[in-house]
């Protein structure tokens, strides 16, 4: 058998708010976090903007702890900040001036607290072939 979710976020909330969401249990916050994951996943504009999520969680429980609430909100937040931010990356860094010249291949590491910087290989982008005519 398979299934077809059509709606992947509201069927991802509605587990979520299914299964007791405020009892602060591994699980129901197991589940939080497949939501706001689903959230991210689907880019859900709606749900990313924080006052759709409260009241979303209050039609659904009217007698939701409010300090717990507000807790999950901030998180929520956070949580979508988080997915935002892209991977550390390498290209453009620069920490402190560099010992290559031109256009080379470089290999960084980090070794007791200090970027060891290596040129691997030089003069890149560079036909050979000309060298060899002069």
């Amino acid at each position: 058998m398979i299934y077809r979710i059509k709606n992947p976020v509201e069927y991802s909330f509605h587990i979520w708010m299914s299964n007791h969401p405020d009892s602060r249990h591994w699980a129901d916050k197991e589940r939080f976090y497949s939501f706001v994951k689903t959230v991210c996943r689907y880019n859900a504009k709606k749900w990313k903007d924080a006052r759709y999520f409260k009241k979303r969680v209050l039609q659904r429980a009217r007698n939701f702890d409010p300090e717990y609430l507000d807790y999950l909100q901030d998180l929520f937040m956070q949580l979508i900040d988080f997915h935002k931010i892209p991977p550390f990356r390498c290209i453009g860094i620069t920490e402190g001036p560099s010992t290559a010249e031109g256009n080379c291949y470089i290999e960084r590491q980090v070794k007791d607290g200090q970027i060891i910087e290596r040129i691997v290989a030089s003069n890149l982008g560079t036909n050979n072939n000309d060298q060899d005519k002069e």
